[in-house]
């Protein structure tokens, strides 16, 4: 694990904080707490636990020199279970504090190798879900979502010109220029990526995948008197858990950097576009099936002239 100039990865934040919290529930400086894992909770778990969880990236500010400040939020769960409703809450809550005071220790992410991975860190307030169980259950969950600050390198623009004056592209073209780019990384950084697909596969899909999805389609005028056409697209990184393994988290985690990268070697996507950016990146779980998977979508606005403009 390596962090250059507070550079950093959702993967090193998850990691590190997990880490962290296990090290402090080996100390003691946690009390009670039997496990501390990253990603889903399995069938049977032992409680009480701690897991965390990714949530989003959301790019702050682009800088020069192909660099990015981004914000990763993480959630810290805190889960206890007391079939009697006796002191589930009162534990959970005491094990969220320690979470924050020991969060609090270390504001610039330092890895075990001395590495700082943030700037800096912001606590958003801490989720009780009105201290009752979830679903009458006797399962409580007390949760504090942080966000860490980072710097971001980009890789390098490929080779295509950037040309400012693009008739409006088909959002079919767009997709097309996207499915064209990432085939074009599947024998090397996507080799763990079985599917890049624009059309959902249902119970036949194929795992790890991409699809890759038009949500949006805005006209608008700018100042210099030409019409442009905003499209913003969706890529879900998906694949399913075999275990709630945290080594399957980190799997899926590692399919996101090379994904991003590939996003942002482009600016004109085969002459579709003139503008191309990542937004932001949101992370869930959902089951098909009944079976869990991790997903990671993957927000990018492609901002192209139309044809009739100017």
């Amino acid at each position: 694990m390596s962090a250059t100039d507070h550079c950093t990865t959702m993967k090193n934040v998850v990691v590190i904080v997990r880490d962290m919290l296990d090290a402090s529930r080996a100390s003691g400086d946690i009390v009670g707490v039997r496990q501390v894992k990253r990603g889903i909770l399995p069938v049977q778990p032992i409680f009480p636990c701690i897991t965390i969880v990714p949530v989003s990236e959301e790019v702050l500010s682009y800088r020069s020199s192909r660099r990015a400040v981004v914000g990763r939020t993480i959630d810290i769960h805190a889960l206890t279970f007391d079939a009697r409703g006796r002191v589930g809450f009162d534990q959970a809550k005491t094990i969220i504090e320690s979470c924050l005071d020991i969060i609090r220790g270390n504001q610039f992410l330092v890895d075990s190798d001395g590495a700082k991975h943030a700037l800096s860190m912001e606590f958003g307030g801490i989720q009780y879900n009105n201290g009752k169980p979830i679903d009458g259950s006797g399962l409580y969950n007390v949760s504090l979502p942080v966000t860490y600050i980072s710097r971001e390198s980009l890789p390098a623009m490929g080779n295509q010109p950037i040309t400012d004056m693009v008739d409006n592209p088909p959002t079919t073209d767009v997709v097309s220029a996207i499915k064209n780019k990432l085939y074009t990384k599947k024998a090397t950084t996507l080799s763990n990526i079985r599917v890049i697909d624009s059309e959902e596969w249902g119970p036949n899909a194929v795992w790890p995948r991409i699809l890759i999805r038009p949500t949006d389609e805005v006209q608008s005028h700018d100042i210099r008197g030409i019409d442009v056409v905003t499209n913003i697209l969706e890529l879900d990184i998906e694949s399913q858990v075999g275990s709630a393994k945290d080594t399957a988290m980190d799997f899926h985690l590692d399919l996101l950097e090379p994904v991003k990268d590939a996003l942002q070697e482009e600016g004109n996507w085969m002459g579709t576009s003139y503008f191309s950016a990542l937004e932001q990146t949101v992370f869930d779980v959902y089951r098909m099936g009944g079976k869990p998977i991790y997903r990671t979508t993957v927000t990018i606005t492609i901002k192209s002239h139309h044809a009739q403009g100017g």
